[in-house]
This record gives structure tokens, sequence and C-alpha cells, in this order.
């Protein structure tokens, strides 16, 4: 009887356990995540030549409504990048490392609870 009684309330700290893991998520859970890319990379584009955008490495800024900035990172040399946001409306924009490419305008974007929005973070590479 009092293994029973033990065994019980060892699931009752270990499900106690996991119920806090799950409730103080959000901030891991969700937030957004995409590639930066820069185009055009060819001076013509043809159908039998097609001149994809290249992957970029960039630092991707993060500000509130207000503009105050709330986080940034890195883009990767694949150009992909994850920033953990709590839920909220944000902006999105793009730095490069280099003058030459300038990133399209700021890009509105909705996380939601536990979910990832995706975006992708345009640079201009001045190529016409």
């Amino acid at each position: 009887m009092k293994r029973l009684i033990a065994l019980v309330l060892l699931a009752g700290l270990v499900a106690g356990a996991c119920a806090g893991q799950v409730a103080g998520a959000g901030a891991t859970d969700s937030g957004i995540r995409g590639r930066a890319v820069a185009g055009p990379t060819c001076p013509v584009e043809r159908a039998d030549s097609p001149c994809p955008d290249r992957p970029l490495v960039a630092t991707i800024v993060v500000t509130d409504p207000s503009g105050k900035q709330v986080k940034q990172a890195r883009s990767g040399a694949d150009g992909r990048f994850e920033i953990t946001l709590e839920p909220g409306t944000y902006r999105v924009e793009g730095d490069s490392s280099t003058s030459m490419q300038r990133s399209t305008p700021p890009i509105t974007v909705t996380v939601h609870r536990w979910q990832f929005t995706t975006v992708t973070i345009q640079f201009d590479t001045g190529i016409r």
C-alpha cells in the first residue's frame, strides 16, 4: 500500500513538472524564422536560364510597434535565421554587412502563441 501511495505521489510530481514546462514555454515556442536572400543575381533573367536569389548572411532586426529594438539575430551562410519572441506584432528588417545591398522596407509580422511566423527578408543587389 505504501508503494502505491508513493507511486501516485511520484506520478503527480512528474505531471506537475511537465505542466510547468509547457506553461512557461511561450517565449521559446513562438517567434519568427525565415531566410535572408539577395537578388537579382543576374543582369538579365531568361526563362531557360533562371537566376534565383542567393542566401545572404545578414543581421535581422526586430522592433516593437513603437520602433524600440526587441531582438536581433544573424542569419547563417544558408540565409536561415530563427528568433524566439513572445506573441505580438513586430517589424522585421534586415541589415547587411555590405553597403552594396539594401534591405526591402520593414515587414510587419504577427507572432501567435506556440507558432513561428515565416518571413523572407529580401536584399536588393542593385543589378539591373
